[in-house]
């Protein structure tokens, strides 16, 4: 988000009829505050008086446009950018601002052409250049989002903005040298900011470094106690350490500045299964759905401990849900398959266990469960190969 200026001060509110130049600068100030809160009672306050001149206007009315979309309340940051631009058609900031908010309401084309008039005002604007990579990333388009991530930091090397984007979209393209250089950047320009080690951290769990990304996240939770992030993927890594408890905590807190977020409630949910308090599991798996009734993870996640809990026939309508969300979710068939034979629904197991052991032929589970169901279902040579097969991948598969 592209301000002018940035200073803390605390703002109750601001009367500028009768206000003194000190009055006057702490509002300007505070117009420009990293609060969306404080800077829109400023900037009003600012705009309403009367007393400022065109330049100083749209300055105003770009900054409280920027707040406005830092809280998503992108129509009114539209109106101000609009009135901000009129007051000074060279004022870069606004355009980027009001791209940023064409973006975030996926009206790509007026973002890409609002970041193109930054760029025509300002062609060494890093900041323009790595709002329009980030653009180009989310619309599909990865060579042109590099190559501005790229410009970006060539600009400005101090960007720590486009260093964690271009470090992301090498994380998600399996490019970890580059990506950790660039987070390894981030965190050496800004030890004071709390996205820098989250990101880092993300990058070293799908690493599988689990120790090194837990060292970042809590650093980002210490540097930032609010990061809805850092909360939640130090609760995934502590679930993947075999630390439930610790995972609970940390989505309870993240679901305190989320409570409407329904996959929040999924991952907690997980970690009540993995602690075994499947009641609590399946409350939030509920809540989930509640939120949110197309979440097939939480129909997936839910029939598990149904059927942990024996109710086969609840499991099974659950799985049958997920997969009809989400047909990709292969390892549910499997699931659904044995849910379908430990409630004595062999016929509807089989065509299940054929799809997973299609899907993986050396799955000693899925075969020996295969041959169980071609067993009640009488056939007895069925059945035998299948076993044979399974014990030949495993051999104490049946004890």
């Amino acid at each position: 988000m592209r301000r002018v200026g940035w200073s803390l001060v605390t703002v109750i509110g601001f009367s500028l009829s009768t206000a003194s130049a000190a009055t006057h600068d702490d509002a300007a100030s505070a117009c420009a505050d990293r609060d969306p809160d404080i800077a829109i009672i400023a900037c009003s306050a600012l705009i309403e008086s009367g007393g400022e001149a065109p330049g100083e206007l749209s300055r105003d009315f770009n900054n409280r446009g920027g707040a406005y979309s830092a809280k998503g309340d992108y129509d009114s940051a539209i109106l101000d950018l609009d009135q901000s631009i009129k007051l000074d058609s060279e004022n870069a900031g606004a355009y980027i601002n009001r791209g940023n908010s064409y973006g975030a309401k996926r009206q790509y084309e007026r973002a890409l052409d609002d970041y193109g008039q930054a760029l025509r005002i300002h062609p060494q604007d890093s900041g323009a250049y790595g709002a329009r990579g980030n653009l180009y990333e989310r619309i599909g388009q990865p060579d042109r989002a590099l190559a501005d991530y790229n410009q970006a930091v060539t600009l400005n090397g101090d960007n720590i903005s486009a260093l964690i984007s271009r470090g992301a979209y090498y994380r998600a393209r399996g490019d970890f040298v580059h990506a950790m250089a660039d987070f390894d950047s981030a965190v050496m320009l800004r030890p004071d900011f709390s996205p820098a080690f989250d990101n880092r951290g993300f990058a070293y769990a799908i690493q599988n470094q689990t120790d090194r990304a837990l060292e970042d996240y809590n650093q980002a939770v210490k540097l930032n106690p609010h990061s809805l992030t850092a909360l939640y993927h130090r609760g995934l890594a502590y679930a993947v350490k075999g630390e439930p408890d610790r995972a609970i905590l940390d989505f309870s807190r993240a679901l305190e500045l989320a409570p409407t977020n329904s996959y929040l409630f999924v991952s907690r949910g997980d970690a009540y299964q993995d602690s075994h308090d499947y009641d609590h599991a399946i409350l939030d798996y509920d809540t989930a759905l509640a939120l949110n009734s197309d979440n097939a993870g939480a129909f997936a996640n839910r029939g598990t401990a149904f059927a942990v809990l024996g109710d086969y026939r609840r499991a099974v309508a659950d799985y049958d849900q997920a997969l009809k969300l989400d047909p990709k979710l292969t390892e549910i068939v499997l699931n659904r398959a044995v849910a379908n034979a430990r409630s004595g629904n062999y016929d509807r197991a089989l065509p299940d266990f054929d799809q997973a052991i299609s899907a993986n032929p050396n799955n000693a589970f899925a075969l020996f469960s295969r041959g169980i169901a071609k067993k009640a279902l009488g056939d007895a040579a069925g059945a035998d190969a299948d076993i044979a097969k399974a014990k030949s991948i495993q051999p104490d598969i049946d004890r």
